[in-house]
């Protein structure tokens, strides 16, 4: 099973498109989360949106050996250079706002 291709954005509180200018409404929707509490929905959109990002982030990680110092635990990561803290902050941004 394959599922529509990414990007994905958070339109409003409550809806998730593909990331797509040439459709009038700027996307497909792939998602109209409702039956919730305001922010509820919110969060649920906010992480769908984030879907193919996430799945883009595990994929390219998983096939990686993680042997990058800046991975270490208790090493300074303020000098990665690898994209793995780039890669990840940016992807928990978009899922959680």
């Amino acid at each position: 099973m394959k599922h529509t291709k990414g990007p994905w954005k958070a339109v409003d509180n409550r809806t998730v498109r593909t990331v797509d200018e040439t459709h009038k409404k700027g996307g497909l929707i792939i998602a109209d989360v409702a039956g919730y509490s305001a922010d509820n929905t919110k969060a649920n959109t906010r992480l769908l949106a984030a879907a193919p990002d996430l799945l883009e982030f595990i994929n390219h990680w998983s096939g990686h050996d993680l042997n990058c110092d800046c991975l270490d635990e208790g090493s300074p990561r303020t000098d990665c250079t690898c994209g793995y803290d780039e890669m990840r902050d940016k992807v928990i941004a978009k899922a959680t706002g």
